[in-house]
């Protein structure tokens, strides 16, 4: 018993120590449309030239591509106010070198629309290095390491107890 409790201990360890290691995007920073999780990652392209530094890959975040963009949102108007007109911006946790984005990029009233990968008939005027970059991911599910830790924790529960009559 004592040997089953000190592999628990150590697998809830080591969770704990990889959800240090990987902090993912807080919820209030995801938006979820078109069945999928969006976050507005950077005000620079994610790939070079580039006006930021290379965007590190996480939790099943991939760039979004034209037909994401179309499955999820309606034009520009929408992906900027699903974004909150900018204020949900996720780049701290991209290493996108930056703290924000830029708004003016998706606003179509401001006619200087730079968004990577949006589809062209939204009408984006180019892809560059001053380009916004959202990513996306499928609906999130308990990873397979959270349910078996749990199954752990009620064997230990049960043996316990059994014990303990």
């Amino acid at each position: 018993m004592k040997s089953l409790k000190s592999l628990f201990i150590a697998l809830l360890s080591l969770t704990w120590l990889s959800s240090v290691q990987a902090a993912d995007v807080p919820s209030n920073l995801i938006v979820n449309a078109g069945g999928l999780e969006w976050a507005w990652v950077s005000p620079c392209s994610p790939t070079d030239p580039s006006c930021g530094a290379t965007l590190v890959m996480h939790d099943g975040w991939n760039i979004a591509t034209a037909d994401q963009f179309r499955s999820s949102f309606t034009g520009f108007a929408d992906l900027l106010a699903q974004f909150d007109n900018g204020s949900l911006c996720a780049s701290a946790f991209f290493n996108s070198g930056h703290s924000h984005c830029d708004a003016i990029n998706v606003d179509p009233a401001e006619q200087n629309l730079r968004v990577w990968n949006a589809p062209v008939e939204w009408g984006a005027n180019v892809m560059d290095a001053f380009s916004e970059t959202f990513v996306a991911r499928g609906a999130a599910v308990p990873e397979p390491g959270s349910l078996v830790l749990l199954g752990l924790g009620l064997v230990a529960l049960v043996a316990g107890r059994r014990r303990a009559a």
